[in-house]
């Protein structure tokens, strides 16, 4: 999966819509001061995706912005080969709205609902919600806790991370 155009409309620091263009790069690092809107491009990525925040699968209402009243996420990818447009929406005293377009392809047909996009999401991305969570993003305070270690507790905490035990057990198992 490649993000192209990130899109958000009252999500926490972005209040207004705002356009993140990942199009023409291929390494991004997203810096800036404390509150600049950093882990706001992540949880929109997630929230995209997903339908949560990065944090909690179900508190995705926290997301929105305290000068708004809803929150509006689209995130244009590629993958599988194809173009995808996905867009969440969610109120604060509505219900979501969920929608997956497949912009190469005007023939497929649109998938619409929160669990039927995320099941096709997964599918598209090869990674569920807390795969997606454990290896793309790094956790709160794990990079931190990455710096600080020495050789043998980084293995430790990036085999946390990556859940790396699940694989050893499903081995033993095997």
């Amino acid at each position: 999966m490649r993000p192209l155009t990130l899109r958000m409309t009252g999500l926490r620091s972005y209040r207004v819509e705002r356009t993140v263009d990942f199009s023409e790069l291929s390494l991004v690092a997203i810096i800036g001061p404390t509150g600049s809107g950093k882990s706001s491009v992540l949880e929109g990525i997630t929230y995209a995706l997903y339908g949560a925040s990065t944090w909690d699968k179900r508190a995705v209402k926290e997301l929105i912005s305290d000068a708004a009243n809803s929150m509006r996420v689209s995130l244009e990818f590629e993958a599988d080969g194809e173009r995808w447009l996905v867009t969440r929406m969610i109120s604060r005293k509505a219900g979501a709205s969920h929608e997956l377009v497949c912009l190469s392809k005007p023939d497929v047909a649109k998938i619409d609902g929160d669990r039927p996009v995320n099941a096709r999401i997964e599918e598209l991305v090869g990674l569920d919600y807390d795969g997606f969570c454990a290896c793309v993003l790094l956790p709160q305070g794990k990079f931190e806790q990455l710096l600080k270690a020495t050789k043998k507790d980084r293995a430790t905490v990036l085999k946390g991370i990556l859940r790396l035990d699940e694989l050893d057990l499903m081995r033993e198992r095997a």
